[in-house]
């Protein structure tokens, strides 16, 4: 609606450990990392505007799930702890006017990085389809309390500008995941 053209760009990678406990119980420890870029542009004939947005956030999640296998597929429920560190968000922009390029400034708003801890109801399944390759998927409700962000800066050329930008207290994140594995 504002006339902008808009590009998002996301890189998401993890890994699961599981290790069944006895027939009912199996304990697992996931890790994940997710890069974020999100770019916003308009290019006209007399004007140029340009962001560039880009975070990266890390999460480890030790959890207990109780399986339940039918022959070749399993659900489950359980529960994760989850530690979650968001990381720094860097937003670099350039406005230019076409006519006037010598007169662009570009300037940049750095957020810091925050840290929230929590809890995590899980459903799932897990669908094997050959001795050596499954599929899966799991949704999660993440109820998390921490702090996110802070003293926000702006830079615009020399000067410096600063805000208090910060989310802390109870978030909550729903999750779906689907997977494949040998």
């Amino acid at each position: 609606f504002d006339d902008h053209d808009v590009e998002k760009y996301l890189f998401s990678l993890g890994i699961k450990f599981e290790r069944l406990v006895t027939k009912d119980v199996a304990i697992r420890f996931r890790a994940s990392y997710l890069q974020v870029k999100f770019h916003e542009y308009q290019d006209t004939e007399i004007i140029y505007h340009d962001a560039l947005t880009t975070q990266h956030k890390f999460q480890l999640a030790p959890g207990v799930v109780f399986p339940f296998t039918l022959n070749r597929l399993t659900v489950y429920g359980g529960f994760e702890a989850v530690a979650y560190f968001h990381g720094d968000i860097n937003t670099n922009y350039v406005a230019m006017n076409k006519q006037f390029p010598e007169s662009t400034i570009p300037n940049t708003t750095y957020i810091p990085s925050g840290f929230t801890a929590g809890a995590a109801p899980l459903m799932g399944f897990s669908a094997n389809l050959s001795k050596s390759f499954f599929l899966e998927a799991e949704f999660s409700m993440l109820m998390m309390y921490g702090t996110i962000g802070g003293k926000t800066e702006i830079v615009i050329g020399e000067d410096v500008t600063s805000t208090q930008d910060e989310m802390k207290g109870l978030h909550t994140e729903p999750r779906v995941s689907f997977g494949a594995g040998f």
